[in-house]
């Protein structure tokens, strides 16, 4: 009895495995091919996604396709013979493959020349998967995800566009990760690697941050519970750059080399700005204070020639926003010996201009020499910038003629009486 209650069980269990496995079966769909030398083959890729159904599988030969694919109403696989091989050029024209369905995969091709996205997920698009891609040179971005949710992005090499990666408009619970293969997305020469916009929930792991202004840069997301670990960050601007997004994300295990900072906080840096005008603000009230100790600058104003108080004022605006610089500088830049030295040069620079323009305004004949002094030196540093750093922009040569112009103006008869350098009567 009981050997016959087990044969009909173990019978029961295999008749229910045929089934299942007849219907997963039939789930994968068919495979459409494009390209090639079959018969019956696509032409297009557009041609034969437009003739897939849901579960079917757009297997593409090598070549070169010139389209701009849309997949909007099916959960289909869009599969390359060779990623290196495989070629969807956008032609400059929109995204190179868009996306506004579920459950897509693609995978295996070369994705270059759109003028916007290479591949873009819509929020229509959830639960797709974009891996082994070499995505590249594309006008914006290289993959966005657009109040997309739940997708995966793995094993694609991402170079020379705006954004490698971009999760915006509230995208959520995206999974960007690497596979035994190679070992993450692998995203260079870009703007920002992987840019996240209000986004939660993201886990990025494993990928490989090379040669971009930023590696990964978070806007807006503060309290996301994103997960940034075990990336590698080498030879980027910045490594990490949080703005708006200093808590509530989880940053760690990752790797940094030859990054000029490896990570960054805008958040701390705009507040910088605040306590930056704020002493500046401080600095005017000292110095409008000691001119007007004994005398109103009403006076002083009527005393002065316009041309010093014009210099004076320019002079005091170039220690607030040559201070401003500095300190944003250091914020930006990681703490060397030469970066120390130069910030050393810098203090005792803006002290020296902020006391000559205090002189000049004071009618100090030693202002005066030290106004000469500081024209010399700026036109010095000029050249210097020019001969040996063969650094020449309009702002250069703005630079020689307004320190010509200051020069030949204190040179002046009627200037240089002011301050007591010569005999002659002090002309307007």
């Amino acid at each position: 009895m009981m050997q016959k209650i087990f044969t009909v069980t173990l019978f029961g269990i295999l008749v229910f495995a045929f089934f299942v496995s007849s219907s997963c079966r039939a789930e994968e769909g068919n495979i459409l091919y494009v390209g090639g030398t079959g018969t019956g083959n696509y032409s297009s890729i557009q041609a034969a996604v437009n003739a897939a159904s849901n579960g079917d599988t757009v297997y593409v030969y090598d070549g070169t396709y010139y389209e701009n694919i849309m997949i909007d109403d099916k959960s289909i696989n869009l599969v390359g013979e060779d990623r290196n091989s495989t070629i969807i050029d956008g032609m400059r024209k929109d995204d190179a493959i868009s996306i506004s369905a579920n459950n897509v995969v693609i995978s295996s091709f070369t994705i270059k020349n759109s003028n916007i996205c290479g591949v873009s997920l819509s929020s229509q698009s959830p639960n797709s998967i974009i891996k082994g891609n070499i995505i590249k040179n594309n006008n914006r971005y290289g993959i966005q995800c657009s109040l997309s949710s739940n997708n995966t992005i793995y094993g694609n090499t991402i170079t020379d566009q705006e954004s490698g990666i971009v999760l915006d408009d509230y995208s959520y619970n995206h999974a960007i990760y690497g596979n035994n293969n190679i070992t993450g997305n692998t995203v260079k020469n870009s703007r920002w690697g992987i840019r996240l916009d209000v986004s939660n929930n993201n886990i990025i792991t494993a990928n490989i941050l090379m040669d971009n202004d930023e590696g990964i840069r978070l806007v807006s997301s503060s309290g996301g519970n994103n997960t940034i670990t075990a990336n590698t960050f080498i030879g980027n601007k910045y490594g990490i750059v949080l703005s708006k997004s200093d808590s509530g994300n989880i940053i760690s295990n990752n790797i940094f080399s030859n990054n000029t900072k490896d990570v960054f906080n805008e958040t701390e840096t705009h507040n910088f700005v605040v306590y930056i005008f704020a002493i500046i603000l401080i600095i005017f009230v000292i110095v409008w204070s000691i001119l007007g100790k004994r005398k109103s600058m009403k006076s002083y104003i009527a005393e002065i020639p316009k041309g010093i108080g014009a210099l004076a004022v320019l002079l005091i605006l170039s220690v607030v926003v040559g201070s401003s610089a500095l300190i944003l500088q250091q914020v930006f830049f990681q703490d060397t010996l030469l970066n120390g030295i130069y910030v050393g040069y810098s203090v005792v620079k803006f002290v020296f201009v902020l006391i000559v323009a205090i002189g000049l305004l004071k009618r100090k004949s030693w202002a005066w020499i030290g106004a000469i002094l500081l024209t010399i030196i700026n036109l010095l540093t000029i050249a210097f910038d020019i001969v040996v750093l063969s650094l020449v922009y309009v702002s250069t040569v703005i630079g020689i003629l307004m320190n010509i112009v200051i020069l030949l103006y204190l040179m002046r008869p009627h200037v240089r009486a002011y301050f007591g350098k010569t005999k002659k009567p002090m002309l307007e």
